[in-house]
């Protein structure tokens, strides 16, 4: 367990550090908003709201045109509990492409 929060956290970091944006110079032609989609809004948490996968919910944010995603770390999507190393080299694998 310590191992697989270990591995997220080094993740987080590495995604944040290579995919993360500069300062703005002040220079409009500079600046650049990237949008992402959070899983929280395919969870099916409230009434009447989509329940995706995780893969269901990459793609969907595929389609909407979204520079990134950010996964809940919790049920339905990606739950530490339920989110095994074969399921991880799976996800890892998929997201390549």
């Amino acid at each position: 367990m310590k191992n697989l929060l270990l591995s997220f956290i080094v993740l987080s970091f590495l995604s944040v550090s290579v995919y993360s944006q500069k300062a703005p110079s002040g220079d409009l032609k500079d600046f650049k908003v990237k949008t992402c989609l959070h899983s929280v809004s395919y969870s099916g948490a409230w009434r009447g709201q989509a329940s995706l996968t995780v893969d269901e919910f990459l793609v969907k944010a595929k389609e909407l045109g979204f520079d990134g995603i950010m996964l809940g770390a919790k049920r339905p999507h990606v739950s530490l509990i339920d989110y095994d190393d074969a399921a991880r080299k799976n996800f890892a694998k998929g997201s390549k492409n």
